[in-house]
């Protein structure tokens, strides 16, 4: 029987099971001065390659090597057993395939069974959706087939006696881990690379953050940038890109910038924590930029070491994500708004924080995953990219989305409602801003991608659905 809840969203999201709309050509504009390429990031990309490539080559010569001492054998034939007539065992046939909207039925009941503690019959159902969902076919189907994945990884870290509210939701990531190698990390930027090139979703919030901080930051010698989203850093190759072209017209000198970031170091490979250093000092160094950079581990989040990260006569400017790093993003706004800082600027993908229950915060998820894909697959043609796109960026931040929600210890609000609470006051964006946005998504080739604007926010959609909103807060 299908489920009221839901039953209302994916009617009205029926839209995105139906063909693509046709490309077109983008629109010239030469009011548009935006350059779609993210600065720094293919150095970042190239040289991960490159050193993965070196690392691959000495293991091979290593193996090689190793041949000539193992004795040569070629190794026996297995005899194979004589069929006997009659004996065959005809293959199980494959269950029949089910709709759509009985498969999210059966995801909702799943998570509402996860949500009361009932993990032996949710393991059940989830046990038979295995053979009817796969990562292939039909926007809606690949999200529940990653929403499913999710949901076991779930009562995987339950069966193994670890809570998930024994560390931040962002630390917990299957496939980046301590134990990844350096091609799962050429294979995570080479997504992320894909990604930005098909779809305008980061290069619209990159831009909009950036232009916020230079606008609100213009005339300070000495900035301190607090990122609790740190990435793989080309967003602050951008932005130290348009801070070196505008140097101080007093002293025609460039600020100095120091970026300190906060990561779940457990989840990062020291091969890309340490790609991500030397990026952003070779860039802040051509531009002549005075620049220092330190990234500190969120596994043992201490407010103090946040608190005494002021120094004097620096202007500091954070970058928090709704979906933050810290498991009480309440709590990490009081803290931030000790610090003064003159901005916060704020990307919400939409499923990142909610005030529904985990169950409808599930469907939540579901729904803004599957508009995501059909923007992706509206935009890129090749399977192959897409894929990738799906097991480096989307899969992983589906999981992180439904595991910090189940292991909230505070109750959900809506975003805006959190940061008024803690005293930061909404900025508006500058009509420049609105206007590049907008030239953005011209650029694009292929229609259905619009920047709207919701109350002091800007809203990147896809067809009639938001994919990222952008905020930037004052104290």
């Amino acid at each position: 029987m299908p489920l009221a809840p839901y039953s209302q969203p994916i009617h009205q999201q029926q839209h995105l099971l139906s063909p693509h709309p046709k490309r077109h050509q983008s629109m010239a504009d030469t009011s548009c001065q935006i350059t779609p390429r993210i600065p720094g990031f293919n150095a970042t990309h190239d040289l991960f390659l490159r050193r993965h490539q070196q690392t691959q080559q000495q293991q091979q010569q290593q193996s090689f090597e190793s041949l000539h001492v193992l004795p040569c054998h070629s190794p026996q034939p297995r005899p194979m057993k004589p069929k006997i007539p009659g004996d065959e065992t005809p293959p199980a046939a494959p269950p029949p395939p089910q709709q759509p909207q009985a498969l999210v039925d059966q995801l909702f009941e799943a998570a509402e069974l996860i949500e009361s503690g009932n993990l032996v019959n949710a393991r059940e159902i989830l046990a038979r959706l295995n053979h009817q969902l796969s990562p292939v076919g039909k926007p809606l189907l690949r999200s529940a087939f990653y929403c499913k994945e999710a949901l076991r990884f779930i009562i995987s870290k339950h069966s193994s006696s670890i809570h998930p509210s024994s560390s931040p939701p962002m630390q917990r990531n299957p496939l980046f881990t301590a134990s990844s190698s350096p091609l799962d990390v050429v294979l995570k930027l080479s997504a992320y690379k894909a990604f930005s090139e098909i779809s305008p979703l980061l290069q619209f919030a990159n831009f909009t953050c950036t232009q916020a901080l230079l606008e609100e930051l213009s005339g300070c010698d000495r900035i301190h940038i607090i990122d609790f989203d740190i990435g793989v850093g080309g967003q602050w190759s951008s932005f130290m890109q348009e801070l070196a072209q505008r140097r101080c017209a007093a002293t025609a000198t460039t600020p100095s910038l120091r970026l300190t970031a906060f990561a779940p170091l457990a989840s990062y490979h020291p091969f890309e924590v340490g790609l991500t250093r030397e990026n952003l000092s070779h860039f802040a160094s051509e531009l002549n930029i005075p620049f220092e950079f330190n990234i500190l581990s969120v596994d043992s989040f201490d407010p103090a070491s946040l608190l005494s990260m002021s120094h004097g006569g620096e202007t500091i400017a954070v970058n928090l994500p709704a979906c933050s790093l810290y498991h009480s993003v309440p709590g990490l706004l009081r803290l931030v708004k000790q610090l003064s800082p003159k901005i916060v600027v704020c990307v919400d993908h939409g499923w990142d924080h909610s005030d529904f229950t985990f169950s409808r915060h599930f469907l939540h998820v579901l729904q803004s995953a599957t508009m995501l894909l059909d923007s992706i697959d509206a935009a890129c043609g090749n399977p192959e990219v897409v894929n990738k796109i799906e097991r480096y960026l989307l899969q992983p931040r589906i999981q992180n989305s439904l595991l910090g929600r189940l292991s909230a210890a505070e109750k959900a609000v809506p975003l805006w409602n959190m940061f008024a609470s803690a005293g930061l006051v909404p900025l508006s964006f500058s009509n420049f801003t609105e206007t590049q946005a907008e030239c953005l998504m011209k650029r694009i080739q292929v229609r259905g991608f619009h920047v709207e604007k919701r109350q002091s926010s800007l809203l990147l959609c896809w067809q009639r659905g938001g994919l990222a909103s952008v905020s930037a807060w004052s104290c």
